[in-house]
Order: structure tokens, then C-alpha cells, then sequence
């Protein structure tokens, strides 16, 4: 693990999603991966999976530190492929923002409770 690359990319996550904005009470909702195989499916990170969660929790330091109210978001795979094929997005960490944030909309269902499959 490179503590140092870690920490620059916690920053420059940081500093893409909130920047100097007040979050004091905002819950920040952070897309997770519970298991390796979902983080591949889904990122094509350089990062290895712990990297990634290591990357997540010095975020998430940040942002409490600023007073948001953390709420880490596992995400499925299926479910979320299935979500970028109806909306037609692509696969992209700006994508990903977006479903975490229809995640918290409270509009899901489904047999994960993410996604009303047909």
C-alpha cells in the first residue's frame, strides 16, 4: 500500500465532490464494494481492492472532519450495469455519484432493493 498515492487520491476526491462547500448535517452518501469481485466489475481502477476502501475511509475522514454525515452505499454490480442501461449512461465515477444519489432517493426496489428488474 502506498499510504502517500492513497492520500492524494483521497484529496483529489475531496476536492471533486465538495470542494469548499459547506456539508456541515449533509449526509455524503460514498459508493462501496463489498467484495473485490464487484469492485473489478464495476471500476477499472489502478487501485487494488483494500487501496480502494483505505482510499474511501481517509475520504470519509475528510468530510467528517468538515461535519457531513457519512453513508457508505454498497453498490450491485447487476444492479447498477442494469440502472446505467436504462438511463443510458456510461460506467464512470460521475455515474456512479448519480446512483448512489438515486439510491438515497428512497425510489428503489427490487429483489436487492436496488433495482425493479422487468
Amino acid at each position: 500500500m502506498d499510504l502517500a498515492r492513497i492520500t492524494r487520491l483521497a484529496r483529489r476526491r475531496y476536492r471533486q465532490c465538495i470542494g469548499h462547500s459547506n456539508i456541515k448535517g449533509i449526509t455524503v452518501p460514498i459508493v462501496c464494494y463489498l467484495t473485490e469481485r464487484d469492485y473489478r466489475q464495476v471500476c477499472d481502477d489502478e487501485l487494488i481492492f483494500y487501496d480502494h476502501w483505505a482510499m474511501l475511509a481517509l475520504f470519509a475522514e475528510m468530510l467528517s472532519k468538515r461535519g457531513g454525515v457519512i453513508v457508505f452505499m454498497p453498490l450491485v454490480p447487476a444492479d447498477f450495469f442494469l440502472w446505467l442501461e436504462k438511463n443510458k449512461f456510461k460506467n464512470c465515477y460521475e455515474s456512479r455519484s448519480k446512483y448512489t444519489i438515486w439510491l438515497l432517493s428512497g425510489t428503489v426496489n427490487g429483489i436487492s432493493g436496488q433495482f425493479d428488474r422487468p
